[in-house]
């Protein structure tokens, strides 16, 4: 099994059992490997993805590194001037 199978069974698991910190774990580590695999773009939409749901689930520290990888995301995009208000909000 690949990294990004793996990663897709452990963010179904992580679904199905309501898991919201594993989940956003997931997310981040699956964002993580995009971003290694030079799939910036992937990458960033993930990490928000996770920033969102941390937000939503007043998880600051899960939020704040999903931020970080993003904005290293949109460094390797050469994004720097973006006003993301997904990153901002």
């Amino acid at each position: 099994m690949g990294r990004e199978q793996a990663l897709g069974r452990a963010l179904t698991i992580a679904q199905r059992e309501g898991d919201i910190a594993l989940e956003i774990r997931t997310l981040v580590h699956t964002g993580r490997l995009l971003r290694r695999l030079s799939r910036y773009q992937e990458g960033l939409a993930i990490f928000q993805q996770a920033a969102d749901l941390a937000r939503r689930n007043d998880d600051l520290h899960s939020e704040v590194v999903a931020l970080y990888w993003a904005a290293l995301a949109q460094i390797n995009l050469g994004d720097l001037d973006r006003k993301s208000t997904r990153l901002h909000s």
